[in-house]
């Protein structure tokens, strides 16, 4: 059992991470020790998959694939009932905790774990066109996903998080939205419920537009929008000012401009600070969504809740999210990951995986050892990169760890530092 660190956290790290027919990894089993772990190779050899595979043990989800089915592997097809598999065992004060998923051949039958009901189909020979479905497990147990949500926890910064800057505010809810689900299960709760009462308020939203329902109708779902709603919008707001000075910091250790950055939540629902109570929250967004009803049933969609709201960035006056340049925004959004593991270490105790992908190749030797220095507090860090020479002299300063990367195989090297 390990000990905690000096600061009262619980260290935590992945020990063990398998990989079975996932992505282009046939079967590969790593041992991972704390500290900082390179992974060294050419471009598309399997690096960023390494990181993928961990950060869906955290959250169930990769922010790479548009759908399970690019995670299952072209050897799978040779199995008698294709599937991918990823499994990892982490390490904490309190024990061991392994975590299991598996994206397999749906079947009729109901499978103790799955995410969610899939339809029921015959299943063709070519499994491009095959349902596939996802189980989950901790500790050999079936779980659901929301259960599976921060047992690890993890951060990950890839080249497409430079979007979440100036891309759309659906990236930024996003980003949000991971952060606060690992660290609190009644905020995952909160977000599946809060999605499935939107769909069905926009259904009803539709059906009065059209004249086969009553405005009348609206009453049931606008108290259950609004009391997940305000959950989340609460947890968004503490969120955002509890990044506000990391983001900051770690900003200008990236770009070395030291200009007053201002993170903005901009909600659909008026609150002010001084009414951030849960009966005042409430209380507002039941009076936005009256206001905004004619244009709602006109549109036939729900235009009021944390659905619709946005996250910017300001240097001063100037919003970095349209005005900077790709460099201040690839730092910026690096910047905001790093919090986002400082808010995850400190609310938790436990201090999150820090994955970062390919992030050395665009900043210079001075930045890349500031990046190195603002990581110094995460127990296991993941690097990618196609050039080890790349690491500044500082990365021989703590545990490292070097891996080489080539066609799907992972094998243990040897540094040149």
């Amino acid at each position: 059992m390990r000990e905690r660190d000096p600061f009262g956290r619980r260290a935590i790290y992945l020990r063990h991470l398998s990989l079975t027919h996932f992505r282009n990894y046939v079967h590969q089993e790593l041992e991972l020790p704390p500290g900082l772990l390179v992974f060294v190779g050419n471009n598309a050899q399997g690096k960023s998959n390494l990181l993928e595979a961990a950060y869906l043990l955290a959250t169930t989800r990769s922010l790479r694939a548009t759908t399970d089915r690019e995670m299952v592997g072209w050897t799978a097809a040779q199995e008698p009932l294709p599937y991918s598999r990823v499994a990892g065992t982490a390490t904490a004060a309190e024990g061991d905790v392994r975590v299991e998923l598996v994206i397999q051949t749906a079947r009729s039958e109901s499978i103790p774990g799955e995410e969610e009901p899939w339809p029921e189909e015959p299943e063709p020979a070519d499994l491009s066109v095959r349902t596939l479905r996802k189980v989950f497990k901790v500790n050999e147990v079936p779980r659901r996903a929301a259960e599976v949500v921060g047992r690890v926890k993890a951060v990950l910064f890839g080249p497409e998080e430079v979007e979440t800057i100036g891309g759309p505010p659906s990236l930024r809810r996003r980003s949000l939205d991971l952060a606060a689900s690992q660290v609190d299960p009644a905020y995952v709760r909160a977000l599946q419920r809060y999605t499935q009462v939107a769909a069905q308020r926009n259904a009803l939203l539709r059906a009065i537009r059209e004249g086969h329902a009553s405005s009348s109708q609206l009453a049931v779902w606008d108290g259950q929008l609004v009391e997940t709603g305000s959950l989340i919008l609460l947890q968004r707001l503490a969120l955002v000012r509890a990044l506000q000075e990391s983001v900051q910091q770690a900003y200008v250790a990236l770009s070395g401009e030291g200009k007053p950055l201002t993170l903005s939540y901009e909600s659909t629902v008026p609150v002010l600070r001084r009414e951030e109570e849960r009966a005042s929250v409430q209380e507002a967004f039941h009076r936005a969504l009256e206001r905004s009803r004619p244009r709602e049933v006109l549109l036939g969609t729900t235009l009021v809740g944390p659905h619709r709201d946005d996250l910017r960035f300001f240097e001063g006056k100037v919003d970095m999210g349209v005005y900077a340049s790709r460099g201040q925004q690839r730092s910026l959004a690096l910047a905001v990951k790093l919090a986002e593991a400082t808010y995850m270490r400190d609310l938790s105790g436990q201090a999150p995986l820090l994955l970062l992908d390919d992030v050395l190749s665009e900043l210079d030797a001075s930045h890349r050892a500031g990046l190195l220095r603002a990581c110094a507090a995460m127990e296991q860090v993941w690097l990618t990169t196609a050039d080890e020479k790349q690491l500044p002299p500082l990365a021989a300063e703590r545990p490292m760890a070097l891996y080489r990367v080539e066609r799907g195989t992972v094998k243990v090297g040897t540094s040149l530092l």
